[in-house]
């Protein structure tokens, strides 16, 4: 299921960053999958395309941060 949603996210979203490296291109992609309990988890996922390699294959993956309420100053003693 992991495996699908990651795939998705490939099919779906578009390439945030690519990054040029000794070992190949590697291609930043966000989006959203859908946990077993019905919650979404917004994800960074980086891919790699190997050097003399033509199919990208997974790295990794993290939860981006949800977006930072803004915090009222506190008052001044």
């Amino acid at each position: 299921m992991l495996e699908q949603e990651l795939l998705q996210i490939t099919q779906t979203q578009e390439v945030q960053e690519t990054i040029a490296t000794p070992h190949g291109i590697k291609y930043v992609i966000d989006g959203t999958i859908h946990t077993p309990r019905g919650k979404s988890l917004q994800l960074r996922t980086v891919w790699i395309v190997d050097a003399g390699q033509t199919e990208p294959r997974f790295v990794t993956a993290r939860p981006l941060k949800p977006a930072q309420e803004e915090i009222p100053d506190e008052p001044k003693a």
